[in-house]
């Protein structure tokens, strides 16, 4: 079997317990030494990081876009100071998102989405699922969906979320979108504004390996 063989030389390893100086390689992807001085031979890319720092990649449960783009409502244009969701402007705009997280060291994102009209929302999360299911550029860095403004409760606490595209917790709901993403919905807000009403749809996250979340609540 070939393996990639990679060498960091000279870096800062950031370690649970300390900071090591010294090399680290790297097989296949896998960390396979931590150590003083390992030698360059049979590598194939040697890179010497002068006192550099490595660190583990970061992973970000809860962003909903940047470099101009947005994950529910897609590129924003000045000219016409807003947002617009077209098809040939969505998966660029995707692409230059993921990039822009890829370069400060963010390995895997959860897109998160605002509150918005349904039909948005499986538009763009259909266009999520095609784009990895495609492995266009930076679709590894796509870990899922994080649902948080579609069954916000009090209006008191929506932030910027609009309140006019607040839904009851329907468990269709969620099929609707599981359905539209390819079942990349990992975490979904559910305050506890919504009593004993939201319990349904919990046990039925709960039941499909879907995290609960609770954000945007007085609780």
């Amino acid at each position: 079997m070939v393996k990639n063989k990679i060498l960091l030389k000279n870096g800062k390893s950031v370690l649970p317990d300390r900071v090591f100086v010294g090399d680290l390689s790297i097989e296949d992807g896998v960390i396979t030494h931590i150590r003083s001085d390992i030698s360059e031979s049979g590598f194939d890319k040697v890179y010497n990081l002068e006192g550099k720092y490595i660190l583990p990649g970061f992973i970000d449960i809860h962003n909903h876009g940047s470099a101009g783009f947005d994950f529910s409502f897609g590129q924003y244009y000045t000219e016409r100071d807003a947002f617009e969701l077209e098809d040939d402007s969505y998966f660029p705009g995707l692409q230059n998102a993921l990039q822009f997280y890829a370069r400060r060291g963010t390995t895997k994102v959860l897109l998160t989405s605002m509150a918005a009209p349904l039909e948005k929302l499986e538009y763009s999360f259909s266009k999520l699922n095609e784009y990895q299911r495609n492995e266009m550029p930076f679709a590894e860095l796509v870990g899922g969906i994080n649902l948080e403004g579609t069954f916000l409760k009090d209006p008191h606490y929506a932030g910027a979320q609009n309140p006019k595209f607040f839904y009851d917790t329907d468990p269709s709901i969620i099929d609707r979108l599981q359905e539209a993403s390819g079942n990349l919905l990992k975490i979904v807000n559910v305050p506890p504004e919504h009593g004993k009403q939201g319990l349904d749809l919990i046990t039925s996250l709960r039941e499909n390996n879907i995290v609960v979340a609770g954000g945007h609540t007085a609780a």
